[in-house]
Formats: structure tokens, sequence, C-alpha cells
């Protein structure tokens, strides 16, 4: 080290080229470094969620989080497996190793469980994600002295617009309440019309579906026969046939339910100078 130091004081050109080449070096790595406001990691984390309308937490146990665990039981790369089973909904969490590529066990993970042929008829089909986080570059309020339809429109109307634009790239709205159409079924009017609350619901459930027809082909073309059945409003619903008498009276759903088309009864989180607000819109960076 001695022998450096009295090489630079011997020969200050070459010292004062070798603090410039120092410099130099410091300025182009300054530049060159990778800087991001919103850092890209991952948690390592895939998301296995099923909607099984009507379904308790106990048939949702048996019926879809057992058989998920059973399909990805043994899978390289998944480090652990949890599941949760509630009303209408079974959530399987997967962490993955930490030397395994959380894309590659993610196929893995889809292939195992698109797999499985025993869920419920009624069950919707799994919806697989990897858990990514996303910080939001914009945060909306809105609020007005209208109905919660209303606002909960006016996001949506704000939702598509900023959908347009071309820097981002997930806008989502919340804060608000989920639509939700409740149908309460009369006990007093089923003993009167001699039904049972199976039987109502069975026919709500059949009446209230878009099945396809399959396929007429001809030698020119081919049309493909589908039926619309599936009802949105409370009008709609309404109107279903529960039962037909054979004097021709005719039992709508409206005579045996009280129906309320309008939200969930969860309570609202996002709040304005201390008053709920109903709608959030946020935007996340598209990278």
């Amino acid at each position: 080290m001695k022998r450096i130091l009295a090489a630079f004081a011997g020969n200050r050109v070459f010292a004062n080229i070798f603090l410039v080449l120092i410099l130099m070096a410091g300025t182009i790595a300054t530049l060159s470094m990778v800087r991001e406001n919103f850092p890209e990691f991952s948690v390592d984390i895939i998301t296995i969620s099923v909607v099984y309308p009507g379904a308790d937490p106990e048939e949702v146990e048996e019926g879809i989080s057992l058989k998920i665990e059973e399909a990805l039981e043994g899978l390289e790369g998944v480090k652990q497996t949890t599941t949760e089973s509630r009303e209408n909904t079974g959530v399987t969490i997967v962490e993955v190793k930490a030397d395994y590529d959380t894309g590659d066990v993610l196929d893995r993970v889809r292939a195992r469980v698109d797999a499985i042929s025993t869920l419920p008829m009624d069950s919707e089909k799994p919806v697989i994600t990897e858990l990514t986080v996303k910080e939001p570059v914009v945060i909306l309020y809105l609020s007005g002295d209208m109905s919660e339809r209303g606002v909960k429109e006016w996001a949506e109307r704000i939702k598509s617009d900023v959908q347009q634009i071309p820097e981002l790239s997930q806008v989502t709205v919340f804060g608000a309440h989920d639509y939700e159409i409740a149908i309460e079924v009369s006990e007093a009017r089923l003993r009167e019309y001699n039904l049972t609350f199976d039987q109502v619901v069975n026919v709500v459930h059949r009446s209230n579906l878009n099945l396809a027809g399959g396929t007429i082909r001809s030698q020119g073309e081919e049309i493909r026969v589908r039926t619309v059945g599936r009802k949105y409003t409370d009008k709609e619903l309404s109107q279903i046939v529960v039962m037909a008498r054979p004097g021709g009276e005719i039992i709508t759903l409206d005579r045996l339910a009280v129906i309320n088309d309008g939200f969930t009864e969860d309570p609202i989180k996002a709040l304005i100078n201390g008053e709920p607000s109903t709608c959030i819109a946020k935007a996340a960076c598209r990278r």
C-alpha cells in the first residue's frame, strides 16, 4: 500500500488520470443504474378460487377444497398449500419454494386443477392466478348527493374512461357494495300453495340459466342453438312461473316472495373526511 501511495505522490499526472477514470466510471454507473418508483417483485404465491353458489362451508370443503388439496399433493415446487372454505366460495393458497420459478409452478398447478373431473356440477370454473403486488398511482374518491346505485354507475363510467389511457394497465373500483338480488320467500305463502322451499329454489335455478342447445349444420352454414334464460332484474325474476294449477291459475315468484334488487349488506370501508364514500377508482402503471 505504501508503494502505491508513493507511486501516486511521485507521478501526479498518473494520479490525476486515475482519479478522472474513477469519476467517469461512477458517473456511468449512476446513469445506467436501474431505478424504479414502483419496483416489481413476486410474492411466490398462487391462488385458486372456486365459486360454488348456494353451498355452505362444509359442502365447499368436501366438494372443492379437499379435491384440490389431493390434486396438488406431491407437486414439485410447492412449499405449502392452505385452503379456506366459506359460504359459496373455496380459496386455496399455494406457496412456491424460493428456488422455483412461479410461472412454471403456476402452469403445473393449472394442469393439475383442470384435470379434476369430480368438482360439483353447480360450481364455476376454477380461477387460478399468481398473486402480484401493484402500487396504485392514482386513487380517485367518488361521492355525491345521489343514490348508491347512481354513484356506482358513475364510478363504472369513470373506470371505462380511465381504461382508455395507454399508460395504465389495470383499473379497479372498490369501496362500494356489490349488486345483489335477494329473494325472501314467505313461509305462509308456501303453506298456502302447498309448496316447499326446495321446490322454489329448483324452479328459480332452472329458470335462470343460459343453455347451449347444440349445433345445426347444413351444406352452406352452421347455426348454433342457444337458449337465453338468465334473469338480471327483479322484474324478470318476478315473472318466473313456480306452479301452474289444473284450472289454469299460474303462480309466479312474486306471489310467493319479496324480491329486492339492491346491494349486499357488507359495510363500506371507504371514507372521505370521516364520511362514508361509495366508490374508489384505483389505477396501476403499465410496465
